[in-house]
């Protein structure tokens, strides 16, 4: 059976993101506007759209409320060798990528960037372990 996240586990990832940046109530709001069919085949498609590291978030930020962070968030949680979660404190650590902008495509290239870095690193790094060191380091 194809992999999902149900809506209360999307409710549940946004509300954490929201604690760890911005809280915007309208987007939880949102997010819980969706049905439980929604999210559940958004997220069955997204998922078998991996290993194309463009449409599964697009697919995801098809739901209400979901942008690129939330999307790579639930991404990050399922494949986080390709989807490092999508953070401000991480993203103004990385050169190169100009002035931070919550689309998808800025997304893509703060993940390539990840991805390069822990490629340049070995195993065990990937991507969201990459993007969680430099997390840490935003708030030592």
């Amino acid at each position: 059976m194809p992999s999902f996240i149900d809506k209360n586990e999307l409710i549940d990832l946004c509300s954490w993101k929201m604690k760890r940046g911005t809280y915007r109530a309208r987007n939880l709001a949102l997010v819980k506007s969706n049905s439980r069919d929604s999210v559940k085949e958004s997220s069955r498609l997204a998922f078998t759209q991996i290993p194309d590291l463009r449409k599964p978030v697009t697919t995801l930020c098809g739901l209400a409320g979901v942008g690129p962070a939330t999307a790579s968030g639930v991404l990050a949680a399922f494949r986080p060798d390709l989807f490092p979660f999508f953070d401000e404190d991480v993203a103004k650590q990385i050169p190169g990528l100009g002035s931070i902008a919550f689309t998808p495509t800025w997304y893509q290239n703060y993940a390539d960037a990840l991805r390069r870095r822990a490629a340049s690193l070995a195993s065990p790094w990937n991507a969201h372990s990459v993007g969680q060191a430099l997390w840490a380091q935003s708030i030592s």
